[in-house]
């Protein structure tokens, strides 16, 4: 398929080979957040919530193979889930995901849980950081970038009508000093901004 022929499924197949069953703690539990809905009305939205789907399957499945044993089961907190997306993401084949309700998905976090989250419109990372924190984190986690301890506040430029404007480059998800310690000593993958 399209997706396991990508560059970042590559990228997270080896991340998850490397570091499940060794660095990374025991998985016994994937919680996904704002992975959207695949039945949209606008076909890039609607690949790239699919992909995302299909990101969790190869995490499940590279833990399973890794870690050995069962493989670990798929949560999902969406709000946005339509009844024909969760028809589909709760079957068996080819996702059998279990969808939580908000905020059901944060209050199952613990130390063996691992996150895929990209481009979510609530602070995530920072959320899970703080629900885990008494476990030093999650076991691993799939997320957009971690540039700084997001204590800056530099700003961009930019052009609008011929007038130079600053603004702060920040969005819902943004890095914290928590977050930041947690790429030094933790177990992460970036995922940037990828199309799926």
């Amino acid at each position: 398929s399209e997706w396991q022929n990508s560059e970042i499924c590559h990228k997270l197949s080896a991340f998850l080979q490397e570091h499940a069953g060794t660095t990374m703690q025991h998985v016994d539990k994937i919680i996904c957040f704002g992975l959207g809905c695949f039945p949209s009305k606008h076909e890039r939205a609607q690949k790239r919530a699919y992909t995302q789907h299909l990101a969790a399957l190869t995490i499940r499945s590279i833990l399973a193979t890794q870690q050995g044993g069962p493989a670990p089961p798929v949560f999902t907190q969406e709000p946005i889930y339509c009844a024909a997306g969760i028809t589909h993401i709760v079957s068996p084949s080819p996702f059998n995901f279990t969808v939580l309700d908000d905020p059901e998905g944060f209050r199952a976090l613990d130390g063996n849980t691992f996150i895929l989250s990209v481009a979510p419109n609530v602070p995530v990372r920072q959320i899970v950081l703080g629900m885990t924190h008494t476990f030093g984190g999650p076991a691993g986690m799939f997320c957009d970038e971690i540039q700084s301890e997001g204590l800056e506040c530099n700003g961009k430029g930019s052009e609008i009508d011929g007038n130079q404007r600053r603004f702060t480059p920040y969005k819902t998800c943004e890095p914290s000093p928590a977050l930041w310690k947690y790429k030094q000593e933790g177990v992460w993958m970036e995922c940037g901004d990828w199309e799926g």
